[in-house]
């Protein structure tokens, strides 16, 4: 019967890097161990299966991805066996056309992210990896049973020798090439020979057959050790495979106890979880019936308070009522005593203003005509003599006065020289203001005013309100 061995081998830029048993593979995936020197890395691995003639049967090709403590990723799962079941036949490593499993030879499309294709030197690297045997893969016994057992004969035939078993020549005897000694048969065509050749054919032969059973005894020996050896290794990997199955058998007990200890223990979290919700259940049928009984309890009590509330909100709307009525009355009696005093205010203020105007225009006409009384006489004779009254202004510029606009030149000198400009008082006054200080006077919505400098308007008569005394922005 053939034994198949299983094995994983890792590659890394075309070498083996590393070998080990399928059983370690799954301690590997386990992660009973680990591999820190791939921390973080893919590798290409290949698994194979090996005869005990040391040769590959078949292979599949995959891909495996360690985390950061050197375990094989929690996501990976390539079921080998299940890949062999449906494989495509690769080259001839010796056994036959091996089974082979790649990324393109892969009867389960899902799995083939998981998996690489070789390069076609793959095969012979793996082969010589395999026939190094360094896994210790248990070879087949053929050539110790090849080796043929030999049994002595009580009436040993002369054999026929082979060219290079040496030949014993007598003492004193002349070289000559090496004879070949035939069988009886062969002996009886030479009875012819004479007697001194029998004689000395009788004496290599019998120096032949000390020769014979020399190395007769040697190969013996040899035998024997290789049998001896043969046991002793037989009994070793018996020895091996027991206490291998019987860790493999209590490592499986093992774990079916862990296994019912599981499911035991999650039986009895299931019980306590449906215990636990019956009486949640229970608890909240209970808590529905007192919310029930407490919202029906709330309502008449509401219904009872809203009576009571109405009653009390129409007595406090009454009473408000009354107590803003007087306010109100309150307030108006102060508020009309008070309008009162302000409309006999105003009538006196307006009364004083009258007097005051009428004062006003008194001391005008009194000013005017002290002036035509006695300052209008010394102005008359210097008119009168030639003399001519001239004034300056800025903006304006040289202006000669009449007699009789002196007056008004003194008292309302703005409006005057605005009248003598040809633009109103307001333009006037603008334009003075422009003119000390030539900013942009537009003010914002926010009141803020924009204090761009702009040209100044020399003259009076040239300033137009609202351009020139704006920027080019807000003209």
């Amino acid at each position: 019967m053939s034994v198949i061995t299983d094995a994983v081998f890792f590659l890394n830029k075309g070498q083996v890097v590393k070998q080990m048993m399928i059983s370690e593979f799954d301690a590997l995936l386990d992660a009973v161990v680990q591999m820190p020197e791939y921390t973080g890395q893919c590798l290409h691995a290949v698994y194979i299966q090996i005869n005990e003639n040391l040769q590959i049967q078949s292979v599949i090709c995959f891909l495996i991805s360690f985390d950061g403590e050197g375990n094989v990723a929690s996501d990976w799962n390539v079921p080998f066996n299940q890949l062999l079941q449906s494989a495509a036949r690769g080259p001839d490593l010796g056994a036959g056309a091996i089974r082979l499993v790649t990324e393109t030879q892969c009867s389960a499309p899902w799995l083939a992210s998981l998996l690489f294709n070789p390069d076609p030197n793959l095969f012979s690297l793996l082969a010589q990896a395999v026939k190094a045997n360094k896994l210790g893969v248990l070879e087949s016994d053929v050539a110790f049973t090849s080796v043929p057992v030999l049994q002595p004969q009580s009436q040993p035939s002369p054999p026929t020798l082979e060219p290079n078993i040496p030949v014993l020549q007598p003492k004193g005897a002349i070289p000559t090439a090496v004879p070949t000694l035939l069988s009886s048969s062969d002996a009886t065509g030479l009875e012819g020979n004479t007697d001194k050749n029998i004689a000395s054919d009788s004496q290599e032969f019998q120096a032949l057959k000390q020769a014979l059973t020399i190395k007769y005894n040697r190969l013996q020996k040899e035998f024997d050790t290789l049998q001896e050896k043969n046991r002793t290794t037989i009994a070793e990997v018996k020895q091996q495979a027991k206490a291998h199955l019987e860790y493999a058998l209590n490592e499986s007990k093992q774990d079916s106890i862990r296994k019912d200890q599981q499911l035991l223990s999650l039986k009895q979290q299931l019980q306590h979880e449906q215990a636990r919700y019956r009486d949640l259940k229970e608890q909240q049928v209970e808590q529905v019936a007192e919310y029930q009984a407490e919202r029906e309890n709330m309502l008449d009590q509401l219904e009872e308070g809203q009576t009571l509330e109405a009653k009390k909100i129409d007595s406090l709307k009454t009473a408000f009522t009354r107590e803003v009525d007087a306010r109100i009355e309150a307030e108006t009696t102060q508020l009309n005593e008070q309008l009162a005093i302000r409309e006999v205010e105003l009538f006196y203020r307006e009364e004083q203003m009258s007097v005051l105007d009428d004062e006003a225009k008194q001391l005008r006409e009194e000013k005017q005509l002290l002036l035509t009384d006695s300052g209008n006489q010394v102005l008359k004779q210097l008119e009168d003599n030639g003399v001519t009254f001239v004034v300056y202004h800025v903006g304006v510029g040289h202006i000669t006065l009449a007699l009789e606009d002196v007056g008004r030149y003194l008292d309302e000198r703005s409006s005057y020289l605005a009248e003598r400009c040809g633009i109103d008082s307001a333009t006037f006054t603008s334009w003075d203001e422009h003119f000390n200080n030539p900013v942009c006077s537009y003010i914002d919505a926010t009141g803020i005013r924009c204090v761009e400098s702009v040209p100044r308007v020399e003259w009076a008569a040239s300033f137009e309100a609202g351009q020139s005394d704006r920027c080019a922005n807000h003209k």
